[in-house]
Order: C-alpha cells, then structure tokens, then sequence
C-alpha cells in the first residue's frame, strides 16, 4: 500500500501503490510508457501472492514485461525495507534482481511433477505460454533457456508451444 510505496521511492525506487484487490485500479496500465518493465514487489502472503499472479497475467497478456522482487515469507515492503542493512544500496539491487514473471510463476504456481509428461506439461503450462505469446520476441527469446532449465522441456519444444499460442 502507501506506506511501501513512500518507503520505496525513499530508498531509490519510484513505486506505485495498490489499495486493495480492486481491479478497476489498474488504470496506470493505458499509461505505462513502451518498453516498462514492471517489478511487482506485493506481500509475500497468500494474498499477495494471489494478486501477484493475477495482476502479473494480466500485464504480460497486455504485452508488458514483468518481474516479481521476492520478500521473506510474510514480509511486505513497508517492514522489510526497515530490516536491510542500507536500505538506499540494497532495496535497489533486490529490485534490480528480480525474478521474470514467468520463472517465479513456474516456481509458485506449478506442480513441477505434471511436467514429466509432454501433454500433461503443455495443459499445465498453456496460461503461461499464452501470457508469452503476447510479449515481445526478444523477451521470449531470453527467456526460453531459462524456461527450459526450470521445466527440464527443451526449449524448442516450449518455442513451438508459444507459436502455437500465438495463432490462437
């Protein structure tokens, strides 16, 4: 909320605020300027990391690229930034180092055993193909051996899958 915000941009990142669940928030969206990048850094809770997957689909779909800051379990900024050592040195670099959507995705939201079998990954994966389906190519393209890694699929495969969500 605000108070993550304000501590934020105190130590060197510009940050927008969310109140609540309330999708009809997000209208900054139609105003993001091309090529932002947006680091979502929510609650590290179950209800963060609900919104987190909401509202990180709903920008890859818009095309936007995306990554997640992780925070300690249970932690939200407004109380983490505090704990840091030098907070206007390393609450940067924690967002600098932020995950790409799709692997935090992969790391949260999967089952990592439904991935043994082709069709059953390709089932489980199809939101997250179809959220890369809208995003730019390069960005696909550096992400591919990284999804690769994390799905032990080859990345080919996962490139074909994300053409195949791109005509649909």
């Amino acid at each position: 909320g605000p108070f993550d915000m304000l501590l934020s941009y105190q130590n060197g990142v510009p940050a927008l605020a969310l109140l609540g669940a309330d999708e009809s928030q997000v209208v900054w969206l139609e105003v993001l300027p091309a090529g932002t990048c947006v680091v979502l850094s929510l609650d590290a809770d179950k209800a963060g990391q609900k919104r987190t997957r909401q509202l990180g689909a709903r920008l890859m779909r818009a095309g936007i690229p995306v990554r997640v800051a992780l925070l300690p379990e249970g932690t939200d900024p407004a109380g983490f930034i505090p704990t840091l050592q030098d907070p206007t040195e390393s609450w940067p670099a924690i967002i600098e180092a932020a995950d790409p959507f799709p692997i935090w995705y992969l790391e949260k939201c999967v089952d990592k055993k439904k991935l043994n079998d082709e069709f059953e990954a390709y089932r489980v994966l199809k939101p997250l193909l179809e959220m890369l389906a809208r995003s730019d190519k390069i960005y696909v393209a550096r992400m591919l051996p990284r999804l690769a890694s994390v799905t032990r699929l080859e990345a080919g495969l996962l490139q074909d899958y994300i053409e195949e969500a791109r005509l649909t």
